[in-house]
């Protein structure tokens, strides 16, 4: 199930970045999606989370200037399962069959079988806190493709990397963690 486009944009919007070496970022209108280079394979990434609905095309674009008309997706992790950060994961595995990973407390989100609670606007202050309730808080359902993170903490493809339990935002938040320049990547 697509979700329609959401008028909603930052000033970044479009913009890809080198955030480390081998990571690079690219704002899809109110969030950011992470390529992270395999490092014995140039032409080869993870990607971190997939963005607002209908920017698939965004982030192929982006990856295809990032590493070559030969790139290759080995996999996706999801931090969690907000519509801003799964907008365009059912259009991209229409394309590439590749596993998805997410903490198994976000499996009930991405395979259909729990929404996310109703949004709290006045528990924060600020404009996105106010506007939540009119955001998506649905499941999608890919669970032909999704797996949970290892418990261990290793993150599959990215041997130098680890996922971090990163709960409060959705009760299955994570974040990567490299050592080697001591990279965070919290979705």
């Amino acid at each position: 199930m697509s979700d329609p486009y959401m008028p909603l944009t930052s000033v970044r919007s479009g913009a890809g970045f080198e955030a480390a070496k081998g990571v690079y970022g690219l704002t899809v209108q109110i969030a950011n999606v992470y390529f992270i280079q395999l490092p014995s394979e140039p032409h080869s990434f993870v990607l971190i989370d997939a963005g607002m609905p209908q920017s698939a095309g965004m982030i192929v674009n982006e990856a295809k200037q990032r590493f070559g008309e030969g790139f290759q997706l080995k996999a996706i992790i999801l931090t969690h399962g907000h519509f801003d950060h799964i907008g365009a994961i059912e259009e991209i595995l229409e394309h590439w069959d590749v596993p998805v990973y997410v903490h198994s407390r976000e499996m009930p989100y991405v395979t259909g079988k729990e929404d996310y609670p109703p949004a709290r606007p006045d528990s924060k202050s600020g404009l996105v806190a106010k506007l939540s309730p009119l955001f998506p808080r649905h499941s999608i359902d890919i669970s032909s493709h999704v797996q949970a993170l290892p418990e261990d903490g290793s993150v599959p493809f990215l041997d130098e990397w680890m996922w971090i339990a990163t709960p409060g935002h959705t009760p299955g938040h994570i974040s990567l963690f490299r050592d080697d320049g001591r990279v965070l990547v919290a979705g």
